[in-house]
């Protein structure tokens, strides 16, 4: 995949720049937290969407709320980072599920992912 080029940022992956944006949204609540920590996995069930984070369980005991609700706060932080970066037409949806940030991938963001995959072949 070629970098992504936002007007504030470039990166060199979709995964890198999803958890810029996932730092950015928690804020200084996060300084201590490692990289790791914003990176985005692949769920188990297709349901729960392309991508899965479970920053907020981490957050949950700083910001003295359940895990539910800080990825809510989450949700709306990320969609603020995403516009910022000029990136909303990357993501479809972010999901919570028990806590856990889900994002479903538009058809742009999963088009340039299988061009990446074929031109490294």
């Amino acid at each position: 995949m070629t970098a992504i080029a936002t007007t504030k940022v470039a990166v060199e992956t979709l995964d890198d720049w999803l958890a810029l944006c996932l730092k950015e949204a928690v804020g200084s609540d996060g300084a201590d937290m490692a990289e790791h920590v914003f990176r985005w996995e692949m769920p188990k069930n297709a349901t729960f969407g392309d991508l899965s984070n479970s920053v907020a369980f981490k957050l949950a005991a700083k910001r003295k709320a359940p895990p539910p609700q800080v990825a809510q706060s989450l949700v709306d932080a990320l969609w603020e980072q995403l516009e910022r970066h000029d990136g909303k037409a990357w993501v479809d949806a972010i999901e919570i599920k028990g806590g856990y940030l889900n994002v479903f991938l538009s058809q742009k963001a999963l088009t340039s992912v299988l061009k990446r995959v074929l031109q490294s072949k």
